[in-house]
């Protein structure tokens, strides 16, 4: 039997300040900067499978695909919580690569959001936050969710208010900012975007979040 793919929006982000500020004794430098979501977005595509696989479909030329950011988030989570559960993962990427613009960063925030709930892992916001700083940098802001001032290595987010505006980028049209298709998933179910503060304390959204019908203590059907 086929698989059952559910889809769901990665989308690009602008830095609409870059300030270095200092640097740590890792080598990574601390920033303050204000990311703003816009209306331009990767789809990401997820197939619970039984067997523990994690792959990903359609690699993207050049990137092997153990080392794409996706697949290493998926593993993240899957060794995080323990769970048995795999996934199939096809990409659709609209975000330019190189860019500045965290396609990568959202792609991987996206499964680390969906496979929550997919596989039912039930881990919370600001830990999955905490995954995804082990993967870049960008990929926090994605997790939280919302246009953000953000400081240390981009970790501490705080939600900030920004009036709509157009984008005119290097692609032919213009690019809005703030759509209203993401960074939510109320279509599929997943609660993305509940605004909070990182840094204060966010409720454990994960005994909020529908469950999936499934999940890494269920069995799991192959497919329809």
């Amino acid at each position: 039997m086929s698989a059952t793919f559910h889809s769901f929006p990665a989308p690009a982000k602008l830095n609409l300040l870059l300030h270095v500020v200092g640097k740590r004794p890792d080598g990574y430098h601390l920033l303050e900067t204000v990311f703003r979501f816009i209306d331009l977005n990767d789809t990401v595509e997820l197939a619970v499978r039984p067997d523990g696989v994690i792959e990903l479909l359609n690699p993207t030329d050049g990137v092997p695909p153990d080392e794409d950011l996706t697949v290493r988030a998926a593993k993240l989570l899957q060794q995080h919580s323990a769970c048995p559960l795999g996934v199939s993962i096809r990409l659709t990427k609209r975000i330019p690569m190189g860019g500045g613009l965290g396609g990568g960063s959202s792609d991987a925030a996206t499964v680390l959001l969906a496979l929550n709930h997919l596989w039912g892992t039930g881990v919370p916001r600001q830990t999955l936050m905490e995954l995804g700083l082990r993967l870049g940098a960008d990929v926090p802001v994605f997790i939280f969710g919302r246009n953000a001032l953000a400081t240390g290595v981009g970790e501490k987010l705080n939600e900030i208010n920004l009036q709509p505006a157009l984008v005119r980028g290097d692609s032919p049209g213009r690019t809005r900012a703030d759509s209203k298709n993401f960074p939510e998933f109320f279509a599929a179910g997943v609660d993305r975007a509940r605004p909070h503060q990182h840094n204060a304390n966010p409720p454990n959204d994960a005994a909020t979040t529908k469950r999936p019908a499934v999940g890494c203590s269920e069995d799991v059907p192959s497919g329809k």
